[in-house]
């Protein structure tokens, strides 16, 4: 019993779910919401000023995880050698294009004089960027390289104010060092733990019925205890009362053993209710060995009274000798009524109904003939048991050896093999539960000589069979009763059982066996074939959550308006290169939409030669400052796609370079875009590298040119496409981990929280089981008691008016004592909690009272028949 550690389990668990979501909801829905402060320290080259980048700041404010400042020079930055060294902000951007001269070759060279590496024109304060100094792998992953890529690359690309107003928004998320940003890692630990909180919760609700349950066993033993200590008072004077010559050897010794377990389970009883409020492991069993010695000490107190009233002759003695009879009478009455419903013609495979009529008529004759010895002796009552006691073995061995003989005319038909395999599902001492000590008390054996029993319930399925029902039916019903080793007979039980039977499983009372929440053997062997295809298919979920953006374009929009400036610049052809052959030319899987001017210009316009250009037949070296100011110089010649206040190009407006050297080569140059780069994955700006290079092509190809522009034109649209993007925060390898081992414990208690609802379903469905048999035995039993008279008047009137007469009345009187009984245990069915009636021995209990009643209603069928042959045979 551990309610109390599952309860707390169950709550911590909650608790912890609860706390992963909201921590991941809140992680997921943070904002950053501190200052960035720009400290530009004019004059500043690419128009960078403080009025340019006012209006950028003012329409979106740069926000950051933690306050930063970031200061724009022009100046060389170097980052401090000493370790505990001041900076001046936490951000510095040099825009210088080149590293600081350091002649490292100079004699007398000292490094700590000098400054150090200008990690690419960034240098950034290792407390506020913690990574800064982490061993990544990559250079490329530090913030100050990365910082400088989001600078370098917008300036590229015509940007002005907006470079440096990027970098700044870059750093700003940078500066987040909380928990991962990832929604598939939330999900999957909510999820988890959500799953855990479920199945320890089935765990706590069935410790919690397990130990209701339990308590309610020990009520209920307590209770039978009780009633026999109250009546061990009146039980001695009946037993010690009665004469020396009439009391079973041994009786003295016998009580002394049974007053000292009733009087020691009483002493039990105190210290099994204090272990019953802070049960440990071992209360479970104490109290099953607790209920089991309640029910053999009440047993043996029924024993012994019915031993002593049957010797003394006391009132109660002919019940009890009713008792004893029926365990043998009542499947011989049921034997001989269900031969009355078999078919009366001989058919080919079928007993002869001659012989098996003979035999049936033996049986009856040796049942009467029990039952007229059970008035002989229920008229004289007192008499000492030894007078007949010896006539009652000879009768129940009579009715063996007719059942035997029935069995045997039976057994002429096919399908032996069934018949076998029905005998040994039998149960041999079915139907003497409870009588057995009282049989050994007045003289008998504790079951009937010669296997009679055995032999009287094998021939009751054989008359059964013989009358319709299916064998393999007949099988499954012995094999059950053998399994419980519970008697059907409902003439047979002295007292309503409990709910909770002794061999029940602590703590699975009111819930079927197969709705306990547990993993069986199946359901591990799922979860581990599981795991793995749930590593299977956590690996591309992962895999795209930390993968970089896609190359591949995916949206369904075309470019927009398309024009060729300065076309006339190009060499003379054949071939017009026009707007048209471009737009034919590029995908139509652009994800947006947006403008494209092509600038045909003379590249010496724009261009200066690199002075130490290393010739090349494809391209053209020239420098960076040329280059930029090139770049400059065409913005400004498209004033209408240029913000007046910022100098930027319009969000939706491209220039493409195509420069031609004096000569007739030339070729495009890296597109200017008003997109600005945002992010650490972002293909926009991505070969900006290449503005130095000027290629070398035959610009008298207008289908060359008009491919090359096409392709800039998609490269622009593949840096839009995966723009904003940054690295993700966690790898592949602990994100695949983390999907896989959740995916497994969802599965896992899926498959238990199923496993538990469908054991509860099964409940459910035996609830209904239960109840269409209740109801099914109710109906008959109302049937049957309102012709009691009726049949009264059959058996006792007609039937009886013959030298049998006494065997008659003694069988009405068991039918009607039967009848009782059946509607007792109809009763107290009815009133079991709705737990009790879902467990499988509660529903075989309702269905063996419906089949009983069936068999009642046989005897009375039978029993109206033979009197109308008799009258007609009479006349």
């Amino acid at each position: 019993m551990r309610r109390g550690l599952w309860g707390t389990v169950t709550a911590l668990l909650a608790a912890g779910t609860v706390a992963v979501g909201l921590t991941g909801i809140g992680t997921m829905a943070a904002e950053p919401g501190e200052p960035v402060r720009l400290q530009l320290e004019e004059p500043l080259p690419y128009g960078i000023t403080q009025e340019r980048v006012d209006p950028l700041t003012e329409q979106d404010p740069i926000r950051s995880w933690k306050p930063i400042t970031v200061r724009v020079t022009d100046e060389w930055i170097a980052r401090p050698l000493e370790e505990d060294a001041d900076y001046p902000a936490d951000v510095q951007l040099s825009t210088q294009l080149e590293r600081m001269p350091v002649d490292m070759t100079v004699p007398g060279y000292d490094p700590s004089t000098l400054p150090a590496e200008r990690h690419n024109g960034v240098v950034v304060d290792p407390e506020v960027f913690p990574d800064e100094d982490e061993d990544t792998g990559s250079p490329t992953d530090r913030p100050s390289i990365q910082l400088h890529q989001a600078f370098e690359r917008n300036r590229d690309m015509g940007h002005s104010a907006a470079s440096v107003v990027a970098m700044a928004r870059t750093a700003g998320e940078l500066s987040y060092s909380g928990l991962p940003r990832e929604p598939l890692l939330w999900i999957g630990l909510t999820g988890a733990m959500g799953a855990l909180t479920l199945g320890a919760g089935l765990l706590w609700a069935r410790a919690v019925r397990a130990l209701s349950e339990l308590r309610r066993r020990f009520r209920l033993a307590r209770a039978r205890v009780a009633r026999v200590v109250m009546d061990l008072e009146a039980l001695e004077v009946s037993v010690l009362a009665l004469p020396e010559d009439r009391r079973p050897s041994g009786s003295a010794q016998d009580w002394n053993h049974f007053s000292g377990r009733a009087l020691f389970l009483l002493q039990r009883e105190e210290e099994l209710e204090s272990g019953l409020r802070r049960p440990t492991p071992r209360t479970a069993s104490a109290v099953d060995r607790y209920a089991d010695a309640a029910d053999r000490l009440a047993e043996d107190a029924a024993a012994l009274a019915g031993t002593a009233e049957v010797r003394g002759g006391f009132a109660g003695a002919g019940d009890v000798l009713d008792r004893v009879a029926s365990a043998l009478v009542a499947p011989a009455e049921q034997t001989l009524a269900r031969l009355g419903q078999a078919p009366r013609q001989d058919r080919p495979g079928q007993p002869g109904h001659q012989r098996v009529d003979a035999a049936a008529a033996d049986l009856r004759d040796a049942v009467d003939r029990l039952l007229s010895l059970l008035e002989e002796v229920r008229g004289t009552p007192g008499e000492d048991t030894s007078s007949w006691v010896g006539r009652w073995i000879s009768a129940e061995a009579r009715i063996g050896q007719c059942a035997l003989e029935l069995t045997r005319a039976l057994d002429a038909g096919p399908d032996a093999e069934g018949r076998n395999e029905l005998r040994r599902a039998l149960l041999p001492d079915r139907g003497v539960a409870g009588t057995a000590g009282v049989r050994e008390g007045i003289g008998l054996p504790p079951t009937p000589v010669e296997a009679s029993l055995l032999r009287v319930q094998e021939v009751l399925l054989l008359a059964r069979a013989a009358a319709g029902e299916p064998l393999h039916a007949l099988v499954a019903e012995a094999g059950t009763a053998r399994g419980d080793q519970v008697s059907p007979s409902v003439s047979a039980q002295t007292r309503p059982t409990s709910a909770a039977a002794p061999g029940a499983v602590p703590g699975s009372a009111g819930i079927p066996q197969a709705g306990r929440f547990r993993f069986r053997r199946g359901t591990r062997m799922a979860g581990a074939l599981a795991a793995v295809v749930l590593a299977g298919a956590a690996a591309p979920l992962a895999a795209q959550a930390t993968a970089e953006p896609d190359w591949y374009l995916e949206g369904d929009q075309e470019v927009g308006e398309v024009t060729v400036d300065g076309a006339q610049l190009l060499p003379a052809s054949d071939v017009e290169f026009t707007a048209e052959e471009i737009r034919r030319r590029v995908d139509p899987e652009l994800t947006e939409s947006f403008d494209v001017t092509v600038a045909v210009r003379r590249a010496e316009d724009y261009l200066d030669r690199a002075p130490e250009e290393t010739a090349s037949e494809y391209s053209r070296r020239v420098t960076l400052d040329s280059a930029l100011e090139g770049s400059e110089k065409l913005i400004g010649e498209f004033p209408e796609l240029t913000d007046e206040a910022t100098g930027e190009l319009e969000p939706n407006a491209v220039i493409i370079p195509l420069m031609v050297w004096q000569g007739g080569r030339g070729g495009v140059m890296p597109a200017l875009t008003g997109h600005v780069y945002e992010g650490t994955e972002s293909w926009l700006g991505g070969y900006s590298f290449e503005r130095t290079s000027a290629p070398l092509w035959d610009a008298d190809d207008p289908g060359l040119m008009a491919s090359a522009v096409a392709h800039e034109i998609e490269d622009v649209a593949r840096g839009i496409q995966s723009n904003r993007t940054y690295e993700a925060d966690l790898e592949f390898l602990p994100l695949w981990a983390v999907l896989t081992a959740s995916g497994s414990v969802m599965f896992l208690a899926l498959g238990g929280i199923l496993e538990a609802l469908a054991g509860t379903a099964l409940g459910l469905r035996g609830h209904g089981r239960t109840g269409r048999a209740l109801r099914a035995a109710r109906g008959g039993l109302e049937q049957l008691m309102l012709g009691r008279d009726e049949r009264e008047l059959s058996a006792v009137a007609i039937l009886g008016a013959g030298p049998a007469g006494s065997a008659q009345e003694a069988g009405q009187r068991l039918y009607e004592s039967a009848l009782v009984t059946a509607w007792r245990e109809a009763e107290a069915l009815g009133s079991l909690p709705l737990g009790a009636q879902r467990r499988p021995d509660t529903v075989r209990r309702a269905e063996a009272l419906r089949d009983r009643v069936e068999d009642l209603a046989c005897q009375d069928e039978d029993v109206h028949r033979r009197a109308e042959r008799f009258l007609r045979d009479s006349r």
